[in-house]
């Protein structure tokens, strides 16, 4: 029986088998103290398996690129043990993706959240235009002028944003800048604020005796 021929450039599926199996595998497993795969790791780890030939750093690279697979790449995300999290979670994505008729029904959704910790930095000299065959020229040097809170509303269904900056993010700043909110929109009869835990947000019952706006998420 004649072997079908492999096209040139291609790789054999077991040989790719091999290499999603180890980048989609943490480091330790292969004895590589990386908390993340590099292509030299991966070279290595592929080194140290007695019997095999171990592909190239080229071939690993287009494996890994076929396959949409970024191993060096990481990002953070936070798991919730709320039992009711999924319930809770199709009730916020209901609100958005019915924002614009709860919006022509006179129900406005909005999501707010805040920034802390900002620096205002300005220039200590003018920044030099780009010239030929010059690009433009920064000054590293910086006048500092403290840090700001940045308060932000998003109004989803017509994308406006409103938003407060001052030096403290409190329970008072932050029913100033709902009223502020409320003040730059048109009069609704009901307002689905979007927010987080953070308690400023649930403290609003101390400044207003009647409990937080209406709609409060």
């Amino acid at each position: 029986m004649r072997r079908a021929r492999v096209a040139r450039g291609a790789f054999p599926p077991s040989e790719r088998v091999d290499v999603l199996s180890m980048a989609t595998r943490k480091p330790v497993t292969a004895h590589c103290p990386a908390t993340r795969w590099s292509l030299d790791d991966l070279v290595a780890a592929f080194q140290q398996q007695p019997g095999s030939r171990p592909p190239s750093r080229s071939s690993l690279w287009r494996i890994l690129e076929e396959a949409d697979l970024k191993p060096h790449r990481s990002v953070c995300w936070l798991n919730s043990h709320d039992p009711d999290f999924e319930a809770k979670a199709h009730t916020i994505c209901q609100l958005y993706i019915k924002a614009l008729r709860f919006f022509q029904e006179g129900r406005l959704v909005i999501c707010a959240d805040e920034k802390t910790g900002m620096q205002i930095l300005q220039r200590a000299y003018p920044t030099q235009p780009v010239q030929p065959s010059k690009p433009e020229k920064r000054e590293d040097e910086y006048i500092r002028h403290g840090v700001r809170a940045l308060l932000a509303s998003f109004v989803v269904p017509t994308g406006q944003l409103v938003w407060n900056l001052g030096q403290t993010r409190t329970s008072a700043d932050w029913a100033a800048h709902l009223t502020t909110v409320v003040q730059q929109l048109p009069v609704m009869q009901r307002y689905d604020w979007v927010v987080d835990n953070l308690h400023t947000h649930w403290s609003l019952g101390n400044l207003h005796p009647s409990g937080p706006p209406h709609g409060m998420l």
